[in-house]
C-alpha cells in the first residue's frame, strides 16, 4: 500500500509538546499515510520558507493541527498559503478536547475533532 505523504502544521512556539504528541500517534504503522515533514523552529526567515516550501511541494496534503491561538501564527498561516499556492489538499484538526471549530483558520481547509479512526479515514 503506498502511503499518503502528510506535512503536519502547527504553532510549535505555544503547544509543542502536544504536537509532538499528536505526530507520533499520526506515525503508527496501521495508518493509512506518513508523516514526512512538519513545521519546524528557524532562526532563519528565508531558509526556513525555503525548506519548509521544499517540503509541503514533497507531500500529498497539509494538516493543521490547532489550538486556542493557532489562528495567530504567523508560520501556520505561511504554511497554509504555501500549500494552497503548490496546490495541496488541506485539512485542519482540533487538537485540545475541548477545542472549538470556531478556531480555525480561514481558508486552510475543513476541521475534524481529534479522534484517530477519522482521522485515518480522512488522510486516506
Amino acid at each position: 500500500m503506498v502511503k499518503k505523504n502528510i506535512f503536519v502544521s502547527s504553532d510549535l512556539s505555544r503547544f509543542e509538546i502536544l504536537s509532538d504528541f499528536m505526530i507520533g500517534q499520526l506515525r503508527f504503522p496501521d495508518s493509512t499515510f506518513e508523516v514526512t515533514s512538519h513545521s519546524i523552529k528557524g532562526t532563519e526567515p528565508d531558509g526556513w520558507e525555503r525548506v519548509t516550501r521544499v517540503a509541503i511541494n514533497e507531500a500529498d496534503m497539509l494538516v493543521v493541527i490547532f489550538g486556542p491561538k493557532t489562528r495567530y501564527s504567523m508560520r501556520v498561516e505561511k504554511e497554509v498559503a504555501m500549500a494552497r499556492d503548490l496546490s495541496k489538499a488541506t485539512v485542519q484538526i482540533i487538537g485540545y478536547s475541548d477545542g472549538s471549530p470556531d478556531l480555525g483558520l480561514i481558508n486552510a481547509g475543513p476541521i475534524y475533532r481529534w479522534n484517530r479512526d477519522t482521522i485515518k479515514e480522512v488522510l486516506a
